[in-house]
């Protein structure tokens, strides 16, 4: 009877213990589970990280040439008779920290009064330029601009090409980073020998302010 019982004790004894290894495996297995979840989470996370960061600094990283494009702008207006309303989009390229050059569009409107008819124009044009920055906030700037104009004087108003050789100074201000706002005075060289500049323009002296980025 009493091995019996010694026998009954020794078994219950192993399942108790074979029990508590069970419980004990399957908690280090679901802890094991569980750190791998979080390990393969983590990864996943920080594999999207990295695709997520790579594709943001992609986004940043712009090819070297174009660091080098700038657009901008240039206006002018004379408030005078006659009106005049200059408006040209400008796109350059940077080829020194000190030398840029580029190309651009070109419309003006005019409005003159004389002997009480009033006349109104509309010209289209373009132009190259090229700046060369002489100090900080100076620089020396020269233009070719090419404008399809009505002559006023011809009574079936036939439009004409106009070539204008320009040349001046000017400041440029740095507003942020990347941006600037500048003011050019520049010489139309052929303005006493071309009668639609004198039509166009009041003075030989352009003044065209204008922004940068």
């Amino acid at each position: 009877m009493g091995n019996v019982y010694l026998i009954i004790k020794a078994n219950l004894f192993l399942i108790l213990a074979l029990s508590v290894t069970d419980v004990f495996g399957q908690s280090q297995k679901n802890e094991l589970e569980i750190s791998e979840l979080k390990l393969h989470e983590y990864k996943h996370d920080d594999s999207i990280y990295v695709i997520r960061q790579n594709k943001s600094t992609s986004k940043k990283t712009k090819p070297g040439w174009f660091n080098k494009i700038s657009l901008g702008g240039n206006f002018a207006a004379q408030l005078s008779n006659p009106l005049l309303i200059d408006i040209s989009p400008t796109v350059g390229y940077k080829f020194t920290d000190r030398v840029i050059a580029g190309t651009g569009l070109t419309y003006i409107y005019s409005k003159s009064k004389s002997t009480g008819i009033k006349q109104q124009n509309s010209i289209y044009g373009g132009r190259i330029f090229a700046q060369y920055g002489l100090r900080k906030w100076i620089a020396l700037r020269v233009e070719g601009e090419a404008l399809d104009i009505k002559d006023l004087a011809d009574q079936e108003n036939n439009r004409k090409w106009i070539l204008n050789p320009l040349g001046g100074a000017g400041i440029i201000l740095p507003v942020g980073k990347q941006s600037g706002w500048s003011i050019f005075a520049l010489y139309n060289f052929t303005y006493y020998t071309h009668p639609l500049n004198q039509q166009l323009y009041r003075s030989p002296w352009i003044i065209r302010t204008g922004i940068s980025f």
